[in-house]
Order: C-alpha cells, then sequence, then structure tokens
C-alpha cells in the first residue's frame, strides 16, 4: 500500500507562511509545499520555452497582467472619453551583455 486513507480529525490546517514547516510534516503542510513548487516548475516550464538555446537568452524577471483603460481625444470635442478597457500582459526580461 502506497498511500494511507487520511482521516479528518477537525484540526486547523497549518499555514506554511506563518509557520515554517517541521518535519515530519501534517498533511496540510506538505500538500502546501506541493503547490508553491509547482507555481515555480509552471514559472520555469514558460522560462525554458521561451528562452530558446544558445549562450546567452533573456530571463523572465517579471510577469503582470492587468486592465487599462482605453480613452480617444475626438478633435471637435478637445478633451478625453473613456471607451472601454483591454486586459494587458507584460513581461520583463533581463539579459546581461558583456562588453568585448
Amino acid at each position: 500500500q502506497l498511500a494511507r486513507e487520511e482521516q479528518d480529525d477537525g484540526s486547523a490546517p497549518d499555514d506554511i507562511t506563518r509557520n515554517p514547516p517541521v518535519y515530519p510534516c501534517s498533511r496540510s503542510a506538505r500538500l502546501q509545499q506541493l503547490v508553491r513548487g509547482d507555481e515555480g516548475f509552471l514559472l520555469a516550464l514558460g522560462y525554458a520555452t521561451q528562452r530558446g538555446y544558445g549562450r546567452n537568452h533573456p530571463f523572465a524577471g517579471e510577469i503582470r497582467t492587468g486592465h487599462v483603460s482605453v480613452e480617444i481625444v475626438p478633435e471637435e470635442l478637445g478633451f478625453a472619453i473613456d471607451i472601454g478597457e483591454i486586459l494587458l500582459t507584460e513581461c520583463e526580461m533581463v539579459n546581461g551583455f558583456v562588453d568585448p
């Protein structure tokens, strides 16, 4: 038997953001660590697919997303009118170059 069935004893789950895990960990602490590791893996996977192969490749420093309002300024009115919003994604890439 590889895994045993967990029983709910009614206790509050551990919070590894407030208290560091103490080994052996509880089930809730193990699951939280797995989720955090999975998030890092997904970012690393995205980084690996975009960087390509070679000596110089960029690193995804920060990835941001958010809604931005779109405005136009009609000549006949002379002031800005908000016509809606769009979802934008931005990736700040870091690349180091050494001068010869």
